[in-house]
């Protein structure tokens, strides 16, 4: 179903600016023989990495598909995608509540843990790979936290984060609005409410989350800013449609979302282009960083 290296320099012409392959089901292409002929056509390699969470490469067992090396050879790009269709079940997720366990997604987690991440249940070096989405923004006291996800990766293995940064209050639609007709203060009060409402304790800038990762001994691949200003503003604007849901978890223990037929298809038409546009500056932070 993979690309077929041997195929692959027929297909090209003078126009052609780019090799993209694509692993499938968990079986990944032939990346050296791709890389050493997009180094002899100077062509990039963009990969469709969606499916290739936790591949192994060439009997590699101690490292999941992560072919940075490549870019010795070529210059790269890897694309990962999280939409339902490419869900691969993680080994373990962890939460503080009980509550947040019960309610998980099916399919998403093989194992799950109630434990604080200051002290986790978990042998020293058992993991290649740990993802933290918007969580250490709520934690307080968050540096051990890191130090234990760094005590519980192999050598080798990446730690890949996002979290919300400093700037995030103003980018939203209401402080926007209010600066913009002379009433700053207001603007700032409402963010500031709605962090404290988010329990966003740990708003940094990106030099600082890299600087307490560097300090643990990572190295830092990846560290750019996603979410534009736009998107930002959008999603403001956008949060009065959780009050339903959040009401609902707290009366009912359970969570509610009620989508309307048709309306995801039309969100994902409309908004399309907010993922797509490639970003200067972001209300947000993803962040990769690799063990020696």
């Amino acid at each position: 179903m993979n690309i077929d290296p041997n195929r692959i320099e027929a297909k090209i012409t003078p126009r052609t600016k780019a090799i993209l392959p694509v692993h499938f089901a968990g079986r990944a292409c032939e990346m050296d023989a791709i890389c050493d002929i997009a180094q002899r056509h100077n062509l990039k390699i963009i990969e469709d990495c969606a499916h290739a969470i936790e591949t192994e490469y060439h009997d590699n067992v101690d490292h999941p598909l992560s072919l940075y090396a490549a870019t010795k050879k070529a210059n790269e790009l890897m694309a990962h995608s999280y939409a339902a269709l490419y869900r691969i079940p993680c080994d373990v997720g962890i939460d503080i509540r009980d509550f947040d366990l019960r309610v998980r997604l099916a399919g998403v987690y093989r194992h799950v843990a109630l434990c604080d991440a200051h002290h986790l249940p978990l042998a020293s070096e058992s993991f290649q790979t740990i993802f933290s989405v918007s969580v250490l923004e709520h934690i307080p006291d968050v540096q051990p936290v890191l130090a234990e996800a760094v005590r519980v990766l192999r050598p080798g293995g990446v730690f890949a984060l996002t979290v919300p940064l400093a700037k995030l209050g103003s980018m939203w639609a209401v402080p926007r609005a209010l600066r913009a007709v002379g009433l700053g203060a207001a603007g700032k009060l409402y963010a500031d409410r709605l962090n404290s409402t988010f329990s966003h304790i740990n708003l940094w800038t990106p030099e600082r989350w890299s600087e307490l990762l560097a300090g643990l001994g990572m190295q830092i691949e990846v560290c750019r800013e996603i979410v534009s200003p736009r998107a930002t503003a959008i999603y403001d604007m956008w949060l009065p449609t959780a009050l339903p849901s959040q009401a609902m978890r707290l009366l009912t223990k359970k969570r509610f979302v009620y989508r309307p037929p048709g309306m995801t298809d039309f969100l994902a038409r409309r908004f399309a282009s907010l993922v797509n546009d490639e970003e200067t500056e972001g209300s947000n932070l993803f962040l990769v960083a690799r063990k020696p």
